[in-house]
């Protein structure tokens, strides 16, 4: 009800803005239910070095008026095969970033991965840590 929503809309399951994430994982990585563009979700993968990947995302820093911050969002990584395929077995990529501030909407923010794949397909997740 924080950010007007009523009814079934505001259920924990819903999803009202249609981002794909349920109200009660917004709330819970900090972003505003109401905004379609605020959701935990990887802009661009590119190669910056032989083998540094930057993992560029829209990272979950909390919101002020409701899910306040600092929230924790971690790389993970799993290696794919031939063809595009991949495991459910993804690794932590040592990789932690801590955003504080937010607003809901989220921020662009990155990870460089400097032991990146040199071949072989590497797939990525961002997560939160729930506090």
């Amino acid at each position: 009800t924080h950010y007007g929503l009523s009814g079934g809309n505001a259920a924990g399951t819903a999803d009202p803005d249609g981002d794909g994430m349920s109200n009660t994982n917004e709330f819970l990585a900090g972003f505003n239910p109401t905004s379609s563009a605020a959701y935990l979700h990887i802009i661009s993968v590119t190669r910056t070095a032989t083998t540094n990947i930057t993992v560029t995302y829209l990272g979950a820093s909390g919101d002020s008026a409701g899910s306040a911050g600092p929230k924790t969002n971690v790389l993970d990584f799993t290696t794919g095969g031939t063809g595009g395929n991949y495991s459910n077995n993804f690794q932590s990529a040592n990789q932690t970033n801590i955003l504080t501030g937010g607003t809901g909407l989220g921020g662009p923010s990155s990870f460089v991965d400097t032991n990146g794949p040199t071949g072989a397909t590497r797939y990525y997740r961002v997560r939160v840590l729930l506090p």
